[in-house]
């Protein structure tokens, strides 16, 4: 992505102050995967997980805001279980394929916001999650329950 350069007339220099956020971060998130894209996965990794619970469509949601993955269940419980698997598999893939940069995706702001809005409580289970050079570490967990988010 490319920063538009604004109504800057002195010596070719580009004024950021004016450039479109949306644009300045995207260049900086381009610069940010490259470097991780140089981390070899024979690197030992230390992952702190977040967890998000909220309600969708009736059923729990548990979105890890790390890796930008969702479980769904009838309960928390089932869905930090689908959540697991599908983190499991993301891990596993990373490794097979020599690809730390699928690790580091996060979540949208919107999932971000939640987070800091909710509620702290002790998820029931555990990811239990084993890899080579990868370690998980113990999920901290919050609920959100759609009230709490009053920022734009």
């Amino acid at each position: 992505m490319e920063v538009q350069e604004v109504g800057s007339a002195n010596d070719g220099e580009m004024d950021l102050t004016m450039a479109r956020p949306a644009k300045v971060l995207g260049r900086f998130h381009a610069l940010f995967v490259d470097e991780v894209r140089r981390i070899s996965v024979s690197e030992a990794l230390r992952i702190p997980i977040r967890i998000v619970f909220y309600k969708g469509d009736g059923d729990w949601v548990a979105h890890c805001l790390e890796f930008d993955l969702v479980g769904t269940g009838a309960t928390r419980e089932d869905a930090l279980e689908q959540l697991s698997t599908a983190i499991g598999m993301q891990v596993e893939f990373s490794l097979a394929h020599d690809n730390p940069g699928n690790l580091f995706s996060p979540a949208d702001g919107k999932y971000l916001r939640m987070w800091a809005a909710g509620k702290d409580f002790k998820c029931q289970g555990e990811l239990a999650l084993q890899f080579d050079n990868v370690s998980l570490e113990s999920p901290d967990c919050r609920e959100y329950n759609g009230s709490e988010l009053t920022c734009v």
